[in-house]
């Protein structure tokens, strides 16, 4: 043995130093990829639902708002899960990066390739309804449409014809009490408002008008729509229910 090799074997004997089980790469390896594959997963799950909340943008109003339909769609983008998608898109590049081969790959094509597996998957959650649901569990995250500011700022506008919020009196069925989105209460006169949707309008229920401001917290309605879609069946169901 060389005078070389025995030394390195006297340091190692000083310092204690045993070898890492291989259990333990491979735990280590497991943990990285799985953890690639769940920013990948979350990831998809943020485009999903912003396929959904694209689809669910208020196409109908944009052009009484007097604006085009380039700078409707950036005001009410669901800028919220744009965020939440680049941030999986790093933390997938992160993981990826940190596999045993990851150094050698390119950080555009390792950001594309989680972009590209992202939208795969999103479009199929979409397509078959998914997204939807899970639209429907956050709804119930408190504060969670706050996040959408968007909408809120599009639809909290009754000075230019747009006005939300929550209906806390039916009156007469001519004059109903509403709630805006910042707590402020509404006179608004619907006796000649049409109904966008069909729903039920009672104390309790969340719409959108267009019209026009009146006075003092005072709103006449020209167009009723709940504030949110109903939940339609999955794209890929209402295709089978044609082709029947």
């Amino acid at each position: 043995m060389s005078e070389f090799a025995k030394s390195i074997i006297d340091k190692i004997k000083k310092a204690h130093l045993k070898p890492i089980p291989k259990w333990v790469f491979l735990l280590r390896r497991s943990v990285v990829w799985g953890s690639f594959g769940l920013s990948v997963l979350f990831g998809s799950m943020a485009v999903s639902i912003i396929l959904f909340q694209i689809k669910d943008m208020d196409y109908e109003v944009y052009r009484e708002m007097g604006s085009s339909l380039t700078g409707f769609v950036l005001l009410a983008l669901p800028y919220f899960w744009l965020v939440l998608l680049i941030g999986f898109l790093a933390l997938a590049y992160y993981h990826l990066r940190h596999t045993k081969s990851g150094y050698r790959h390119n950080v555009f094509a390792i950001i594309g390739l989680s972009l590209v597996v992202s939208v795969l998957l999103g479009a199929s959650l979409y397509a078959t309804g998914i997204s939807e649901n899970l639209e429907k569990v956050f709804r119930r995250i408190p504060n969670y449409e706050r996040l959408h500011f968007g909408k809120r700022m599009l639809w909290n506008n009754p000075e230019q014809g747009f006005l939300a919020g929550t209906i806390i009196h039916m009156g007469d069925g001519r004059i109903i009490l509403l709630r805006d989105l910042e707590q402020g209460s509404w006179r608004v006169d619907i006796e000649k408002a049409k109904m966008r949707r069909e729903f039920e309008m009672e104390r309790g229920v969340r719409v959108r008008l267009t019209g026009t401001a009146t006075g003092d917290y005072e709103f006449k309605a020209f167009n009723i729509a709940p504030w949110l879609r109903p939940m339609n069946p999955p794209p890929i169901f209402r295709r089978m229910e044609l082709q029947k």
